[in-house]
């Protein structure tokens, strides 16, 4: 498609077939002929340019087409560098990654805006006037569209603790003007990678050289800011501790007798923690402080973040945390099915849709079950949706009721449940029964249970082969909010403290720290989302 617009360059994936092949086509022999003579590409972040041949544009910028987010984010940046040095004002970019590489549509626009943002904030005398993303199906257009509109949502979200203001920002933190920012640094205290990187390049060599000087044993330090419009860098190690460093760095701040400070988004990068963990952390660490501090100094605690995926969770965390309080009525709530289910009529109670294999919803099901079955030998077979409304209204109305006593924890996880086929049936009408429990054991209690990776549920003492070798998994929605280590007694979780009035914990697990297992003993916490029948 980029063949039928009149623009000075395309960009496309140099991968031969789809899109890359659709352009050489257009383009012509010449084009072709060039890219024989130039050679391959060099490596993967590289690249090669060619005239345009038949194409209405001046150049064709040739990449090898990104697997992941992160490369996405390299290649556009490359592309609009390689923009930036031929002087062209136009470019024409394809939905990157959502053909044979098959990333996530939503993924994929975020990292293609991630890094137009970037590129433009550090360029602007940029010579670019237009930048234009082309989509090739409907599915792809729509998850852009889903995409835009939300950031085109967004703003400052500003909360109240106590007397400070707690703001969440999308941007770049090295245009902050807060009075410190905080910089997430290693034992040389001059990192030169990611954000880090990015912050002390800005700031300048008179802060590199200060860095050079800090006592390596140190975990925490000041610098001045440099070209920064703050006034001082502080400088921390990085660290999964996440809520004590906080703590750490506002304490620096009140000693300095600061008003605002502007942190980046701790724990996603190097320690690779889910956004929702990693802001809840940083808000924990940041409500002990300002409680031990009622006449604290600081008027303003900012967190930014330059990711789009990463401040859609950090506002859904935030704001689930500090809103109002709602008694929830089951009866008047409104449950509606997810908008990707098929019409459903009254009498379906229960209805399974096939997944097209080429479906990105099939691909993505399927991507994630082969990564964590540890199995390359698998055959998928097919993946069936399940779609019962009675179920759904369940588990959302339990769900609401947990999102309502838990409104800063991750309180919903995609996990796996083998079974045989036998219990199909039962479990597509009636869900998850803890009647069954106790068929392949009970060690963390007697409950229904659920596991993180689909290797454990493959096993066929859970998903029992039938006469046609076939194996069954189901990919589940569950509930497990707040939980803690299991026991085989458990018939129910225990409370939260020794106070019997007190809540209960949703769910339990094998182990708190790096949980593999969770056992829920509420039938409604659990939704059989996807149905995976599959061979060895």
């Amino acid at each position: 498609m980029c063949a039928k617009h009149s623009y000075a360059l395309a960009a496309i994936q140099a991968v031969g077939t789809g899109v890359s092949g659709a352009i050489f086509l257009a383009a012509g022999d010449s084009v072709t002929e060039e890219c024989s003579r130039i050679g391959p590409i060099p490596n993967d972040d590289g690249f090669v340019i060619t005239g345009g041949g038949n194409l209405k544009c001046e150049k064709i910028i040739h990449i090898i087409g990104p697997k992941k987010t992160a490369l996405i984010i390299t290649a556009v940046e490359k592309i609009l560098q390689v923009c930036e040095q031929h002087q062209l004002s136009t470019v024409v970019i394809p939905a990157i990654g959502t053909g044979n590489v098959l990333v996530d549509v939503y993924s994929s626009i975020s990292a293609m805006l991630d890094a137009i943002e970037k590129h433009l904030s550090y360029s602007p005398q940029s010579s670019l006037q237009e930048i234009r993303i082309i989509a090739f199906t409907q599915y792809v257009y729509q998850g852009f569209i889903s995409v835009f509109e939300r950031k085109n949502a967004k703003g400052v979200i500003n909360k109240t603790i106590r007397h400070t203001n707690v703001k969440l920002k999308l941007g770049n933190i090295t245009d902050e003007t807060a009075d410190a920012i905080v910089n997430i640094n290693d034992r040389t205290w001059r990192k030169s990678s990611g954000i880090s990187g990015e912050l002390l390049a800005a700031a300048g060599e008179s802060v590199i050289e200060e860095c050079s000087h800090i006592d390596c044993k140190a975990t925490i330090a000041v610098t001045e800011a440099g070209n920064l419009k703050s006034k001082k860098i502080i400088h921390v190690l990085a660290s999964k501790l996440i809520a004590e460093s906080v703590e750490n760095v506002l304490q620096k701040c009140e000693a300095l007798t600061l008003s605002s400070v502007a942190f980046p988004a701790l724990g996603t990068g190097g320690h690779g923690l889910e956004p929702q963990i990693t802001i809840t952390l940083i808000l924990d660490g940041i409500e002990k402080h300002l409680a031990k501090h009622p006449q604290s100094f600081l008027e303003e605690i900012c967190v930014v973040t330059f990711c789009e995926d990463v401040y859609m969770d950090y506002s859904e965390v935030l704001q689930n945390r500090f809103k109002d309080p709602q008694e929830i009525n089951d009866a008047n709530i409104q449950i509606s099915p997810p908008e990707y289910w098929a019409d459903m009529v009254i009498d379906d109670k229960v209805k399974k849709i096939t997944l097209l294999v080429d479906s990105e919803e099939y691909r993505n099901i399927a991507r994630n079950f082969i990564q964590t079955s540890d199995n390359t030998d698998i055959r998928i077979v097919k993946i069936e949706r399940i779609q019962n409304l009675t179920l759904w209204r369940s588990y959302s109305i339990r769900k609401i009721q947990v999102d309502k006593k838990n409104p800063y924890r991750v309180n919903e996880r995609h996990l796996y449940h083998g079974t045989s086929a036998d219990a199909i049936r039962k479990i597509n009408h009636h869900g998850f029964n803890r009647s069954f429990c106790g068929k392949n054991g009970t060690k963390h209690g007697f409950g229904t249970y659920f596991a993180r990776d689909a290797s454990y549920s493959c096993h066929s003492v859970y998903a029992a082969p039938d006469e046609n070798k076939y194996k069954y998994v189901y990919q589940a929605l569950v509930i497990t909010g707040e939980y803690c280590a299991g026991q085989e007694s458990y018939i129910e979780p225990p409370y939260i403290g020794e106070d019997p009035s007190a809540d209960q914990y949703d769910s339990v697990v094998n182990s708190v720290h790096d949980p593999i297992a969770f056992v829920v003993f509420n039938d409604s916490s659990a939704y059989p989302e996807y149905l995976i029948t599959f061979t060895r």
